[in-house]
């Protein structure tokens, strides 16, 4: 343990220490000046960590002032080669990855770093994918490398492509009004029953979940790319994960269904 003023960062190594409790970890999430998203809940990490991590170490590195939890930094150490990498948990499965932090994200950002560097015998590399570009940490990070010397590489930086309803309501309705979405819709209502249900429950959820798998499979194979469906680890992982986020309203499982057969499922967290 190593403590700095007014904040104390500890160190876990599972997620069957009491401190790392989901409600704490996600209320915390709640209020982040970072990113908040599903994939930096308690439930996505601990759910990927149970059934993808074999071969990494898990390294929650946490902040704590006056016994309150501050700052959460999910990370995990995997050997790639002969490099021992520091990265974000679940990084492979997640969209963004990112710290956990409220209003003095900054300082705990400054002591997780400087805490790393002082552990760098546990490390060769830091990698860290997948931050968002919204996101202050990138920034803070470089800002931190410079005063320690230390080398800071941007590399494949890509765009995500989202679609924000709330403000984008016109192009939402101007996709729903497309004739070709309009006539393959028409075309189903006129050959039988078509009905589109959101999956609300877990017995609902034990259901489908094994169709959307095999849907997934063979769709991919189609295409000659190997679904992530054909990994047991994987299948495994939302199997943990759906249930958790379906509890918490996180999870959004929907279900086309057209003369009583599932047409197509889909999952949005």
């Amino acid at each position: 343990m190593t403590e700095y003023p007014e904040m104390t960062i500890r160190v876990y190594e599972n997620f069957d220490h009491p401190d790392l409790d989901p409600g704490t970890w996600n209320e915390l999430l709640s209020g982040s000046a970072l990113t908040n998203t599903v994939f930096q809940t308690f439930g996505w990490i601990n759910s990927w960590w149970k059934s993808l991590g074999d071969g990494s170490q898990l390294c929650v590195i946490t902040a704590w002032e006056d016994g309150s939890l501050c700052g959460i930094a999910p990370l995990c150490i995997s050997t790639h080669g002969s490099k021992r990498v520091l990265k974000f948990a679940a990084e492979r499965n997640s969209d963004y990855c990112d710290f956990i932090a409220g209003k003095n994200w900054e300082i705990f950002i400054e002591k997780v770093i400087s805490f790393l560097f002082e552990s760098i015998h546990r490390w060769d590399v830091i990698r860290l994918k997948n931050l968002p570009e919204s996101s202050p940490t990138f920034a803070a990070i470089a800002r931190i490398c410079s005063r320690h010397n230390k080398n800071l590489i941007t590399v494949n930086s890509a765009k995500c492509y989202a679609l924000a309803t709330d403000s984008s309501s016109s192009f939402v309705r101007d996709v729903l009004r497309k004739k070709t979405l309009r006539r393959r819709y028409n075309f189903l209502k006129r050959n039988g029953d078509l009905s589109f249900n959101i999956i609300n429950s877990e017995e609902e959820l034990e259901k489908y979940l094994p169709v959307f798998f095999n849907q997934h499979i063979v769709q991919w194979r189609a295409q000659n790319d190997p679904s992530l469906f054909n990994n047991m680890g994987c299948i495994q992982f939302y199997g943990n994960m759906a249930p958790t986020l379906l509890k918490e309203n996180r999870l959004m499982f929907s279900c086309l269904e057209f003369k009583l057969e599932g047409v197509r499922l889909g999952m949005a967290p």
